[in-house]
């Protein structure tokens, strides 16, 4: 079990790295449904460390949810539909590393916001890590959708934009 799991990580690491496409996933639910729950409990506590455990649980699986319901749109309008599976593993395998690789640099950006000190370092780090995000995602969209790289980016940025109105919406109610 745990030699599977590290070769799963293993393989959501290479798409972060460029090295494997969404088409290298297997096509599992099961493994859709674990990989979806690990995505989600690392986004809740990402979310957590600004918010309350409820709006973090609430806003994790909003996310969660509106990735896979967007994800499912943009392959069924391109006739993709047998790729949704191995699409939406492989985005949130890889959302799970960087939201790993994030969570020490969001931590360190809140704690130097809380107590004042410079945010220079720990925001420009998670700069990075969110520009490698919107890589990665575009990398995948690229190849599921068999477009040129620049359509996948467009496709992530439009989906980022949609995440970020939809989250301005739900904070101006709040």
């Amino acid at each position: 079990m745990f030699s599977a799991a590290r070769t799963l990580f293993i393989s959501f690491f290479e798409i972060c790295r460029f090295r494997l496409r969404p088409q290298d996933m297997p096509a599992s639910r099961a493994l859709l449904v674990v990989t979806a729950l690990a995505y989600l409990g690392v986004d809740a506590i990402l979310a957590g460390i600004d918010l309350a455990a409820a709006d973090a649980l609430l806003t994790a699986s909003l996310e969660t949810a509106g990735l896979a319901g967007y994800t499912v749109v943009v392959l069924g309008a391109r006739g993709h539909h047998a790729r949704i599976e191995q699409t939406l593993i492989a985005l949130l395998g890889s959302g799970l590393v960087l939201g790993l690789v994030a969570w020490p640099v969001v931590t360190w950006l809140h704690v130097a916001r809380t107590t004042r000190v410079d945010v220079g370092a720990p925001a420009l780090l998670w700069l990075l890590v969110f520009v490698w995000s919107l890589l990665v995602s575009a990398h995948v969209y690229r190849h599921a959708l068999s477009v040129r790289f620049g359509v996948g980016f467009l496709v992530t940025v439009v989906y980022v934009g949609l995440v970020l109105s939809v989250a301005g919406m739900l904070g101006a109610r709040a």
